[in-house]
């Protein structure tokens, strides 16, 4: 099945054969009009995408990436371009994949920004490393903001679950807000989405908030409060299988537990 970029290029090389065969019709000027078309710009009245490009200013290096083309539709095609890239093995490469990336699904957030299949996992996956970008803060919070009952698409995944995406982005906003002493405002946050979507995440997603959650109460020197998520941890994952990322995860909430039952930590 033809994409829909595909089926507008063909007609509009149906209408620049009229053109030529008609040189004064009154498409060419309408044509003319749809190929100069800024990918930058919005669509009339769409308030989502001008805010989108307000809390998300350009890189400064923009101009300098060249990503060819590019078409995403859907979430599958999306899936499909992230796995395509290479993400090894230099420094240059990886900085290269990773601006290329974030370049290709900005222009895709501003083209599909009523598409939370493509916002919200297009947020997720950009990869910081080597980006200098400053703006990645209000970028997460975009999308949790925006789109906070998304569901990931659970066909190309059986061991997914539909909370996993916005877990996800919530495991890694904690290091951003930190940076803005944001602290409180991250325990508010993450305590909002595990009560209303706690059971749809994994294990292992669910189990990284919960850390970064106890990491935000150290922060704020309630060591009570984070040694009451650290010692629940245990219990809550006892019937899961531990190994792999969960399993790394909770290593590293025992070795947090051990750190402030120091005495110098009460």
């Amino acid at each position: 099945m033809l994409s829909k970029r595909v089926l507008v290029i063909i007609i509009l090389l149906l209408f620049a054969a009229l053109v030529t065969v008609y040189p004064g019709s009154p498409v060419k000027g309408w044509l003319s009009s749809l190929v100069t078309k800024d990918p930058l710009s919005c669509e009339r009245n769409n308030v989502l995408c001008e805010e989108f490009k307000q809390v998300a200013p350009l890189p400064s290096w923009w101009d300098e990436v060249d990503i060819g083309i590019v078409e995403i539709s859907d979430y599958d095609e999306l899936s499909a371009y992230w796995q395509s890239e290479k993400r090894c093995c230099s420094e240059q490469e990886i900085k290269t994949t990773n601006r290329q990336f974030f370049k290709a699904m900005y222009l895709e957030i501003i083209e599909h920004t009523n598409d939370p299949d493509i916002v919200v996992n297009a947020i997720n996956l950009m990869d910081l490393t080597y980006l200098d970008y400053d703006y990645f803060y209000p970028l997460i919070m975009f999308a949790l903001e925006h789109y906070p009952d998304y569901r990931k698409p659970l066909h190309a995944c059986a061991n997914c679950m539909t909370g996993d995406v916005l877990a996800s982005i919530l495991g890694d906003l904690r290091s951003y807000m930190a940076q803005e002493n944001l602290q409180q405002e991250y325990v508010d946050l993450s305590l909002a989405f595990l009560d209303k979507r706690g059971m749809e995440m994994s294990d292992y997603y669910e189990a990284r908030v919960y850390l970064a959650l106890a990491r935000s109460y150290k922060d704020l020197r309630q060591i009570p409060m984070a040694r009451q998520v650290l010692t629940s941890m245990p219990e809550r994952y006892s019937q899961s299988v531990k190994k792999g990322s969960l399993a790394s995860t909770l290593r590293s909430a025992d070795i947090m537990l051990k750190e402030i039952s120091q005495p110098t930590q009460q």
